[in-house]
């Protein structure tokens, strides 16, 4: 008698899921917590001889249940880069690692740190008679029924067993953003396609595919889109000219898990879109480079190999433990097609798996917006469009690209737009209803200048600001993270007046200036509205007052050429007045006459007082 939940296989039914893992009598898990048994996994699982699974609801009743079976905890700090090891090594959650003969790479003791494992586990007896028979006849089930004309699986999975991340996922607003945490996580998504792109290379050269590092690879897809779904849409959405294939697929991986998301499917169904998209063009490593980079156009006979690239894939992974069998379904049918026009098979509808259906929505719009030999990339709301179109054209589920419209917006996140009002933005927000009218970060004004802090602007909230055209992210130079963390002035739809906010943004002859501008420092700090009339080149007072101080300063086509506060002149003054936190002020346009006392650029001034500040936070801490 093993001391936990026995489970009979005989009493098992389609649709059912447990919330731990089913271990077979020899340790191995046969079932992970929250996957859904479906007709196809339970007629194996009933033919194989199995009579009883195990459920562990604690790691301690797992780590009674191997030692009874005979497994040996191994300490990860034992395991040597180069080391080959004749036995598979499991987590404590029983899923595979590492595979008996595979070399240890510095790869898998980095995931293990990451994912704080102490220890593995190995298998000293055999494997269970009853569990590998049970994985034989699961490929053989699958590889029938992709293969058939009519499917006898459930190919809906159902999203009830566990919360959907975007019933609560975390989307910081760009003000919100810390500069230095964008830069780590772009630094990250680099070293994303670095591993993706390492992986197809060792399977290309050794024939072996890193299973392990691809898991991990899509837990933190997953994680990271819970936490910023919007910078990662960014990311994905860029020109990138590293290597194709993981390009590609890292952005498509990220694309497909917002989109499964957004349908409402649970982390651990996301795991599998995300391994699904991360793998779907395996079968494109078995294709000679020169076909793949050709600019010329295909023979007919070359382009019927291209085209068998799914079935590759799906040889490939039936050699491969450890993948669950829907990873199975979206290679095998990444290109078909809603209406039946895709490939190997002309499948359609519902005949598709939902999985795969949304991997053809990412698939296609992420190679569209990504340069390639044989023809230019799309700007990202071009390949929207496009999506649209196709999907009139039922090319593509409605329901699936309805719900990618409202994740990513008409003008999806990452684009960079120039607004009627001149000044270039980036769109970090596809807001909500009106995908026209998103939330942007201005970057550039009129005269293109670049801000040293964007600006917040909820297009959705603004009367007489709009996007006038879209622009090529390339010929704006910037880099990838640009526009996507500020500390700089929030405006309509996030200020307290937008109607008042608004006219400091758009061209004079929309402008009335009859009025001063005025507010709380409780609204606007002081920072933010000297930023505000260097955008706008104006000229006159602005007025500041609070119950430590009085003070003014003095504007000349935007730029700071006098101030004065208590005592205090010039950038000293300014200085003083940015430490403001109580108070009120008021502008009034009008022509200076007062000498040019003040030597330093606003931006000089602006950049200094922030050193201030943080010396001041740094020594006080």
């Amino acid at each position: 008698g093993l001391p936990v939940r026995t489970v009979r296989v005989s009493t098992l039914l389609a649709g059912q899921w447990f919330n731990a893992p089913l271990f077979g009598r020899d340790g191995e898990v046969v079932l992970l917590a929250c996957q859904e048994l479906d007709p196809v996994t339970l007629r194996a699982l009933k033919d194989s001889g199995i009579d009883a699974l195990y459920l562990c609801e604690t790691p301690a009743e797992a780590r009674d249940l191997r030692s009874r079976a005979g497994h040996e905890e191994v300490p990860v700090s034992s395991l040597a880069v180069g080391e080959r090891l004749p036995w598979n090594l499991y987590s404590e959650d029983g899923r595979m690692v590492l595979a008996a003969g595979q070399r240890i790479q510095q790869g898998h003791l980095d995931l293990f740190q990451r994912r704080s494992l102490k220890a593995v586990y190995r298998q000293y007896g055999g494997q269970e008679l009853g569990v590998k028979r049970f994985r034989e006849l699961l490929k053989q089930f699958t590889a029938e029924e992709l293969l058939s004309d009519t499917l006898h699986g459930a190919l809906e999975i159902s999203r009830r067993n566990g919360p959907s991340i975007a019933a609560n996922w975390g989307t910081l607003r760009p003000n919100e953003r810390a500069p230095h945490k964008v830069v780590d996580a772009h630094h990250k998504h680099v070293e994303r396609l670095a591993t993706v792109a390492q992986v197809f290379q060792i399977l290309k050269i050794e024939g072996r595919l890193d299973l392990p590092i691809l898991h991990d690879l899509a837990r933190d897809i997953v994680e990271d889109t819970a936490a910023d779904r919007l910078l990662l849409l960014a990311f994905a959405g860029s020109a990138l000219h590293g290597e194709y294939l993981a390009d590609h697929s890292l952005g498509t991986a990220i694309f497909s898990v917002v989109i499964g998301a957004m349908a409402g499917y649970a982390p651990q169904h996301l795991l599998d879109i995300a391994l699904g998209a991360l793998l779907h063009d395996i079968g494109m490593t078995a294709v000679p480079q020169e076909l793949v980079e050709r600019a010329g156009p295909l023979s007919d006979e070359e382009r019927e190999f291209i085209q068998r690239h799914p079935e590759e894939g799906f040889r490939i992974l039936n050699d491969v433990a450890g993948i669950d069998r829907h990873v199975h379904y979206m290679v095998f049918q990444s290109h078909e097609r809603f209406g039946g026009q895709g490939y190997p098979r002309r499948r359609s509808n519902k005949l598709i798996h939902e999985y795969a259906r949304i991997l053809a929505l990412a698939d296609t719009f992420q190679a569209l917006i990504t340069p390639r030999p044989y023809r230019e990339r799309l700007l990202p709301v071009r390949a929207m469009e496009k999506i649209l179109h196709l999907t009139r054209e039922r090319y593509f589920d409605p329901v699936l690209a309805r719900l990618f419209l409202t994740a990513s917006g008409l003008f999806p996140v990452g684009s960079w737009v120039k607004l009627n009002t001149g000044f270039i933005a980036r769109v970090v927000d596809p807001g909500g209803g009106d995908y026209t009218r998103p939330l942007v970060s201005i970057v550039f004004d009129r005269e293109g200048r670049h801000l040293e802090r964007p600006i917040i602007l909820d297009l959705a909230s603004c009367k007489k600001t709009r996007i006038d055209e879209p622009l090529d992210d390339e010929r704006v130079g910037l880099d990838i993270v640009a526009g996507f963390h500020a500390n700089g002035p929030v405006l309509p739809g996030l200020s307290r007046k937008p109607e008042e906010t608004e006219r400091w943004l758009v061209p004079g002859e929309m402008m009335d200036w009859s009025a001063s501008f005025q507010g709380s420092l409780g609204d606007f700090r002081i920072i933010d509205v000297i930023q505000l009339l260097d955008l706008a080149q104006k000229n006159g007072i602005l007025v500041v007052k609070s119950p430590e101080l009085d003070g003014r300063i003095y504007f000349d086509g935007g730029a700071i050429v006098r101030a004065e506060a208590g005592s205090q002149q010039d950038e000293e003054a300014v200085y003083r007045m940015l430490a403001l936190s109580q108070g009120t002020f008021s502008f009034v346009q009008k022509a200076v006459a007062v000498p040019r006392t003040v030597r330093m650029s606003n931006t000089s001034i602006l950049l200094e007082a922030l050193r201030r500040h943080d010396e001041k936070t740094r020594v006080s801490g």
